[in-house]
Parts: C-alpha cells; structure tokens; sequence
C-alpha cells in the first residue's frame, strides 16, 4: 500500500529523475576518465541522455565523440571547444537545427547526423571545409544551402530519406564524390553538372521519381555501383553501355518491357 500523499506519478517521476541522476554520473565518470587516460576517442552512445556536462570541453585532445542513439534535442557550448575533433557521430537524437558551436570544428572530416529531425541546414555548415563524409539520411530537408560547393573534399555526401525534389548545380562542384546516396526522394531529373562527379563510384537513386535515366549519369564513368530501383522507369538509353565498370545495377520495380 502507497504511503499517504504518495502517488504513482509522484514514484515515476521520483524513478525517472534518479535514473537521469545515475547516466549524468555516468557520463561525469567516463569524461574523466577519458581525461585520465588521455583518450581520444569517447563513446556515449545508447545512454538515452538529454544534455551533455560543461565538462566535456575538458576533453581537449578529443578527436572522435560518439553520441549516437541518445535523445540530444541540442548540444551545450562547449562542444565548441573541441578543437582537434575530426568525426562527430550525433545519428538517432532529436536534433532539429544544428548548434552554431559545431561550425567551429573545422577539423571535421565526418559529421553524422542521420535520422533526425532537421528541415534545412543552415550556411554555416559550409565553414567545415575538411569534411569527407556528411551523412543527413532520414531528416525532412529540401533543398541544400547555398556554398555547398566549397566542401571540395567530401567523398560519401548521403541524403536519402529527405524531400528533395531537386538538385543544385552547384552538386557538380564536389568532384571528390565518390558515394551519392539519393535514395526515398521526389526527384525526375538531375542537374546536367552530375556527369562532372568522375570519381563517383555508387549512386543510389531508388525510390525516386525517375521515368528516364538522365544521360548525364552514362558519362560517370567510374561508376561501380548503381541502384534505380523503384522508380517509374520505362526503357534504358543504349548510352548506359558506356559504364564499363559497373558490377551491380538494381532496376528491380520499375516498368521496363524489355532491356
């Protein structure tokens, strides 16, 4: 029997806030002993934590932070700090803007920020000029912001699971590409300066809108890998038999009669 004046809630509430007690300790705990042992890489990954502590700007050497499948509706200031970080990994979380302080980490080589709950992305993110791999898989964005042509040095750029139902030509520009990942969007038609991407290896544009394939993706010659499944794709242009390279190509649930 309940105690008077104690309720269900009232245990609940007292349950969830000690268990948010015991993970912030926990975190405490593993910055500094990541501070210890001079590490560099940390993984908090899993914890089901709100908020990172002040204290992780401590971790000045850091050059990996780990924070996926966690409930990260923001990130603190410190994060700013982190000077030598190179990868960021923030997928599963509950972000839906992207906290000015990281447009400082210009060592960045990859930012992971799949499956949360951006609409759009702020300029800024063009300032991490030594990005390699930007994956934004499984957001709500529409449209890339204008400078995305100055992250020369990106080889996997992901945007499946979005609304994109264009491209800019300025996508042309990131001739490093050599993972495209287009998948679940509503695009037709590509930018004519995608045949400029000739390092791209894998393309990904299933689940489109497609009902030709554009020609431009027939002078990507390094091309390996080609995904078009599930679009509205009626014929092939001969000119695909320029892809000399390619090993794997899904045309699977499309409308082709013959090929």
């Amino acid at each position: 029997m309940l105690g008077m004046g104690i309720g269900v809630k009232d245990i609940g509430q007292s349950y969830d806030g000690a268990t948010k007690t015991m993970m912030n300790e926990e975190v405490l705990r593993k910055i500094h002993e990541a501070k210890a042992n001079g590490k560099t890489a940390l993984y908090l990954g899993g914890m089901g934590i709100t908020t990172l502590p002040p204290e992780i700007s401590l971790l000045t050497n850091l050059t990996e932070l780990d924070l996926r499948n966690n409930q990260f509706g923001s990130l603190p200031p410190e994060i700013g700090k982190l000077k030598k970080l190179q990868k960021l990994i923030l997928w599963n979380n509950r972000l839906s803007t992207i906290p000015p302080k990281i447009f400082l980490l210009t060592n960045l080589t990859k930012l992971d920020l799949r499956n949360n709950r951006f609409s759009s992305l702020p300029p800024e993110i063009c300032k991490l000029k030594n990005l390699k791999e930007l994956n934004l898989y499984g957001n709500y964005i529409s449209k890339l912001p204008r400078g995305i042509d100055q992250l020369t040095k990106l080889t996997l750029l992901n945007l499946g699971h979005n609304h994109f139902s264009t491209l800019p030509s300025e996508v042309g520009i990131l001739t490093n590409l050599t993972k495209l990942d287009l998948r679940h969007g509503n695009l037709s038609s590509l930018p004519p300066e995608i045949r400029q991407l000739k390092n791209l290896k894998e393309l990904n544009l299933s689940n489109n809108l497609f009902n030709t394939l554009p020609l431009e993706i027939c002078q990507l010659t390094k091309l390996q890998i080609l995904f078009l499944l599930d679009n509205e794709l009626t014929t092939l242009p001969p000119e695909i038999c320029k892809l000399t390279n390619l090993r794997v190509l899904n045309l699977s649930n499309n409308h082709l009669s013959t090929l």
